[in-house]
This record gives structure tokens, sequence and C-alpha cells, in this order.
């Protein structure tokens, strides 16, 4: 196998061995994305890193987004606690369960999708997610005199 088989391999199954590793714990698969991607940085295997740090970049956006509909729901349940007034899906805390399953079927086709796109060369970018690591890693500017 050549270097670069070998990273289009690795970046085939990456998306993959870490959602895998993400159901068992999750704390392990969201640890395991930089370790990987720092390991593919070290190996040259560019289409292979730049596959874990967009799946890094989908996990942590959705985790944000998560963080935020969370506070709001349950802001939300408390002014309805507080007014006595009953919210249908939010005050019984069934909206939580509905987001929460909505969310991991978005996570697992993007996932899907990822693992698709790359096995095709193509490129494959999540509508939800932010891009923060890859604005991060972009290009410096120089500095303007």
């Amino acid at each position: 196998m050549s270097i670069n088989s070998t990273d289009h391999l690795f970046a085939v199954i990456t998306p993959g061995l870490l959602y895998a590793v993400s159901l068992g714990t999750t704390w392990g698969g969201f640890l395991l994305m930089p370790v990987l991607y720092f390991v593919f940085r070290r190996l040259s295997m560019p289409l292979a890193k730049d596959c874990t740090l967009k799946l890094f970049d989908l996990t942590l956006s959705l985790m944000l987004i998560g963080l935020v509909l969370g506070g709001f729901l349950a802001a939300l349940n408390l002014v309805a606690r507080d007014g006595e007034m009953h919210i249908p899906l939010i005050s019984d805390g069934l909206f939580v369960y509905v987001l929460g399953l909505l969310g991991a079927i978005y996570y697992t086709v993007c996932v899907l999708l990822l693992s698709i796109k790359t096995y095709q060369s193509k490129p494959y970018t999540a509508k939800l997610s932010m891009g923060i690591f890859e604005a991060l890693r972009g290009k410096r500017t120089p500095a303007v005199e």
C-alpha cells in the first residue's frame, strides 16, 4: 500500500471508528479525536487529518448547540413553573428527548455522509458545523505595515 492509499483508507475508516468509540464512552471518543488529528498530522496523512478535524468540529458544534438549547428549555421550564403554567412539550420534559433524538440521528447521518464522501474523494461539511477548528488553523495573515 502506498502512502496515498493508506491515507485514503484511514480517512474512510476514521469516522466510523470514532463513532463506535463515542457510542461506548462519550468522552473517550471526544478525547480520541484530537489525538488522532495530531497522529495523522505527524504521519503526513492530510486526508485523514482533515476528516478527523471535520468530525471534531461537528461534534463540538453539536455539543454547543445542545448546551444553548438546553439552557433555553430550562429557562422556559423555570418561567412556566413560576407562572404556574403548563407548556405542553417543555413542562413534561419530552422536548429534550425529541431534540436529543434528532441530534443523534443528524450526527449519525453526518458521520455516514462524511465516510461516503471521503471514500469518493469529495469534500463534505455538515450544515450545523461551525468550523471552529478549521478557522483556528487557517492561514496566518501577514502583518499590516
